[in-house]
C-alpha cells in the first residue's frame, strides 16, 4: 500500500522553505488545487501573494484523486432539497458550470500539460431502489436547472440497472496541471514556500517553524481546517479514507462511472481503469487490505484482474454535502477558508477560487453565499449535532484504550492501522507516520509514539 500521490512521481521540493518574515496582500495556506487556484485569480488581479504548503505542491488530496471532474455526485440534489430552499441548488448549478468553464478553458491553454478530454459520466445503480434513487434525483437535478438523461442502456463494467447520464463533464491529469499552474502563477509573482507547514495564526500573521507572513488577508485551504475556534468546524466535520487502485487489464468502455451512494468511482486510463474506492471514517478499525475488499466486492466484474497497488487518499465531508467556502467566520471577515470538498473537490477548488477572490477584490460574488461556513438550513443543526455527538463518542471511547498514544490536535486516543502501518485519530481524521510524524492534518504537531503500542 502507497502512502505518496498516485500523480506525483517525484516528492522532491520545487520550492524553498520559509525563513525569516515576509509581507504580502494574501497569504494562502495550503498547496492543492484550491491553493494555487486562488493564488492565480489573486496574482491576476495583481496582488503579491504568497503560498505556504506543509510537504510539497500536490502531495495532499490533489495528487490522490482521480482526475475526475463532474458537476455531480450521488444524490447531492436530492440532499440539497432537503436542507434548502430551491434556490440554493440553483445557486450550486450555476456556480458549478461557471467554474467547469472556467476551468475548461484554462486546462485547454497549451502550456498546462493538463491532458484535458471531454467525456460523459454515468451515475450508475444496480438495483431497484437505488434506480428510484436516480430518477428522485433527476427531478431534483431538472428543479435546480441541470438536466441528465435517465437510462437503462450502459457499458458500465459493473452492474447497473439504470443510470443517469451526464454530459461535458470531463477528465484530465491533476498533478501536471497543478505543477503548470504554480509555474504560470510564480510568473505573476506568486511566492511559493514548501516544506513549511503553518503552526499558528494571529489576526494577519502566519507562523510557520522557521518563518512568518504579515498579511492582511488569509485563506486556509488545507484538507481539514487547522484552527478550531472561531469557526468550530471541528464539530461540523469528518473524514474518509479512500483508496486509488490502478487496474491495467480489461475491456475497454466508454464514460465516466460514479456509484449512486458514493462507494466508488472508476474511469479508463491509459490501458487500463483506475478505480476510486470509498472506506470508512478515518480512526475506526478496518478489516482486510483494501486490494482483499476489491477483489471481493467488484474483482468479478473486471474478470478477476486485480490491482497489485493501492494509493490511499483522505476526503473531508460535511453534513449537508456542499463545501465550507467563504469567510472563516463572522468574526474573522479577513480569514477564509476552503474545505469539505467529499471527493469531488477539482470543481470545488475553483469556485473557492472564484469566491474568495472576488471577496478579497471587492466584487459581486452573492451566489456563493451558498457554501458559506455560517450557512443555516432546515435541520442542518440536526445533522451537525450528530457529527459533534460521534466525536464526543469516539473521545469517551478512547478513554478506556488505556496504552494508546494522544493526538495531539485535540488529545484523542490513536488507532494503529497496520496496512499503511500508520496511526489514525478517529475523531477528527489526523494522521501520523508509525513513529508520530503528521502525515494528514487537522494537526499540526508531530505527537510520541511507543512501538509496544498498538492501541
Amino acid at each position: 500500500m502507497q502512502d505518496q500521490p498516485f500523480w506525483q512521481t517525484e516528492t522532491q521540493a520545487l520550492f524553498p522553505v520559509l525563513r525569516g518574515r515576509r509581507n504580502a496582500d494574501a497569504v494562502i495556506i495550503g498547496g492543492g488545487l484550491s491553493g494555487l487556484h486562488i493564488a492565480y485569480w489573486l496574482c491576476k488581479a495583481g496582488l503579491r501573494v504568497i503560498l505556504l504548503e506543509a510537504v510539497t505542491i500536490g502531495s495532499g488530496a490533489s495528487g490522490r484523486c482521480t482526475g475526475i471532474v463532474t458537476q455531480t455526485h450521488g444524490t447531492l440534489f436530492s440532499q440539497m432539497e432537503k436542507f434548502f430552499p430551491p434556490e440554493v441548488a440553483q445557486a450550486y448549478t450555476q456556480t458549478q458550470q461557471s467554474a467547469l468553464q472556467s476551468l475548461r478553458d484554462l486546462a485547454s491553454q497549451q502550456d498546462m500539460n493538463s491532458s484535458w478530454q471531454d467525456m460523459d459520466i454515468f451515475l450508475i445503480a444496480k438495483s431497484e431502489k437505488e434506480a428510484a434513487l436516480l430518477a428522485a434525483e433527476n427531478e431534483a437535478m431538472a428543479r435546480a436547472g441541470f438536466t441528465a438523461e435517465f437510462t437503462k442502456s450502459t457499458q458500465s463494467p459493473l452492474p447497473a440497472l439504470a443510470a443517469l447520464h451526464f454530459h461535458g463533464q470531463a477528465t484530465f491529469q491533476p498533478y501536471s496541471y497543478l505543477l503548470a499552474l504554480a509555474e504560470s502563477a510564480t510568473r505573476m509573482g506568486l511566492q511559493i514556500y514548501e516544506n513549511s507547514r503553518v503552526m499558528s495564526l494571529e489576526t494577519n500573521m502566519v507562523y510557520t517553524q522557521r518563518g512568518s507572513v504579515l498579511a492582511p488577508y488569509m485563506v486556509i485551504a488545507t484538507g481539514y481546517p487547522l484552527i478550531n475556534t472561531p469557526g468550530w468546524y471541528f464539530l461540523r466535520m469528518y473524514q474518509k479514507t479512500s483508496f486509488i487502485l490502478p487496474i491495467e487489464d480489461g475491456e475497454a468502455y466508454d464514460g465516466l462511472y460514479l456509484d449512486i451512494n458514493d462507494r466508488f468511482a472508476l474511469r479508463r486510463h491509459r490501458d487500463g481503469t483506475l478505480f476510486h474506492m470509498i472506506d470508512s471514517r478515518v480512526g475506526t478499525h478496518v478489516h482486510g487490505h483494501p486490494i482483499q475488499t476489491f477483489a471481493e466486492r467488484y474483482g468479478e466484474s473486471f474478470e478477476n484482474h486485480i490491482p497489485n497497488t493501492v494509493y490511499t487518499g483522505i476526503d473531508t465531508y460535511t453534513a449537508d454535502g456542499l463545501p465550507y467556502i467563504g469567510a472563516y467566520s463572522q468574526k474573522t471577515p479577513n480569514i477564509f477558508v476552503a474545505t469539505g470538498y467529499a471527493h469531488h473537490g477539482i470543481l470545488h477548488s475553483v469556485v473557492a477560487a472564484q469566491a474568495i477572490s472576488a471577496k478579497i477584490l471587492g466584487l459581486p460574488n452573492d451566489g456563493y453565499s451558498i457554501y458559506s461556513g455560517q450557512r443555516r438550513g432546515k435541520g442542518l443543526w440536526v445533522a451537525d449535532a450528530k457529527i459533534a455527538a460521534a466525536f464526543a463518542g469516539r473521545y469517551l471511547h478512547g478513554i478506556f484504550r488505556l496504552h494508546a498514544p494522544r493526538c495531539s490536535h485535540m488529545g484523542c486516543k490513536l488507532v494503529y492501522r497496520p496496512g499503511t502501518k500508520s496511526w489514525e485519530c478517529p475523531c477528527h481524521g489526523s494522521r501520523y507516520d508509525d513513529i508520530g510524524r503528521v502525515l494528514n492534518g487537522p494537526t499540526v504537531y508531530d505527537t510520541p509514539i511507543h512501538r509496544n503500542r498498538r492501541g
